[in-house]
């Protein structure tokens, strides 16, 4: 069902008491204004304007029957909260911080890829989500070595990688040796609770980035709300819409957050 695939960006607009008290008197909150934006595939979004009430509550049962399952995906406009105590649930995503994290620190190798015949790659996986997504760093390294918890899991990816690539694949599950590692990918690192990914850079300047914002393509871009986060917007559309021609894009910008 397209339900399952829909998400809404919320404003929500505070109770605004009018001055005369003739007004007041006959005063009812405005029904929301609900806008559906179509996207590539035939998915869609909603952009949602809604007025609170006097008391501070929304009236969610009235918002639900005109959209549905997105009110357990929504995502805030800035300066919008939802109320307490509601059935609205904000999107979190789980999926697309990783895949930018991972082609922007594909970039970065790419971009220093005179140092490849040095570089110790490591990477910290604990719960092997990237058995796929390691496979394009092996032209990249001399060596690469992955952390996690699960090696038996890691094992067809060691193949594939020595298949295609001639490049052992190490594995460990003690953190410690990654300390070795020329370059350090950790794809899972968050602040204030946010996946974002890091990239450490273990010799030399000892420095570590991570990304930020996101370079939208034309046609996404001119369907952005505005006063909206742009990468969970674009989270939102891959996760929840599958909208797959925004896998291959990484971060607009690599900051640098920490001097090791």
């Amino acid at each position: 069902m397209w339900g399952d695939f829909l998400f809404a960006v919320l404003e929500l607009v505070p109770f605004q008491k009018e001055k005369h008290f003739w007004k007041r008197w006959r005063q009812k909150v405005p029904e929301p204004e609900i806008e559906a934006i179509p996207v590539r595939g035939g998915a869609y979004f909603y952009i949602v304007k809604a007025f609170l009430d006097k008391t501070g509550n929304l009236d969610e049962d009235g918002l639900q029957s005109n959209i549905g399952n997105a009110i357990y995906r929504v995502i805030l406009k800035e300066g919008s909260a939802l109320p307490q105590n509601t059935k609205l649930r904000e999107f979190t995503p789980t999926l697309y911080p990783t895949v930018l994290f991972l082609n922007t620190a594909l970039a970065y190798l790419k971009e220093t890829e005179n140092q490849k015949r040095e570089r110790t790659l490591g990477i910290l996986d604990a719960d092997a989500k990237l058995l796929d997504g390691i496979l394009p760093f092996a032209p990249l390294a001399k060596s690469i070595t992955v952390c996690t918890n699960a090696l038996q899991a890691y094992e067809v990816t060691a193949k594939r990688m020595l298949e295609q690539y001639g490049l052992p694949l190490q594995m460990t599950q003690e953190s410690e040796k990654l300390e070795k590692c020329s370059l350090l990918l950790e794809p899972f690192y968050s602040e204030n609770g946010k996946v974002l990914g890091r990239i450490l850079l273990q010799r030399g300047m000892r420095d570590a980035f991570r990304g930020e914002d996101i370079d939208l393509p034309t046609e996404i871009l001119k369907r952005c709300p505005e006063n909206i986060d742009k990468v969970l917007f674009a989270s939102a559309l891959y996760e929840i819409c599958n909208i797959k021609t925004l896998k291959n894009l990484p971060y607009a910008r690599r900051k640098r957050i920490k001097a090791l």
